[in-house]
């Protein structure tokens, strides 16, 4: 994802900016686990970077070789890791509750998804 810098900022305030909302760490978090380009030259992540302006800020994710199927979703929330007679490993997306709630008649939880 490209994105034009006006003002001269750094890295940080321009993920913040980009990320409308998100805290100071998660942004640190977001310059940590993504590579950046400036006018098409790699960049250091370091989050005091300073991005000139008038350049061209483009966001790459580490996670870009991860291929969608291993990635749990709310499409398709069971992405098994690793199963054998003992032990399941399975990752559940963001959202779906890990066990059911005694208060809701349909139990839509990781655990039942996982029985089917």
């Amino acid at each position: 994802m490209k994105h034009n810098i006006r003002d001269s900022v750094t890295l940080l305030d321009a993920v913040m900016e980009i990320y409308r909302g998100v805290s100071k760490q998660k942004a640190k978090q977001i310059i940590g686990h993504s590579e950046f380009t400036l006018d098409g030259k790699k960049i250091n992540r370091h989050p005091k970077q300073i991005l000139p302006a008038g350049s061209e800020l483009e966001i790459v994710s580490s996670e870009k070789g991860i291929d969608a199927s291993q990635v749990p979703s709310h499409r398709n929330p069971v992405v098994i890791k690793y199963e054998d007679n003992f032990l399941i490993v399975a990752l559940k997306p963001a959202g779906v509750l890990s066990c059911g709630n005694r208060e809701i008649a349909v139990n839509n939880s990781f655990h039942k998804i996982l029985e089917k």
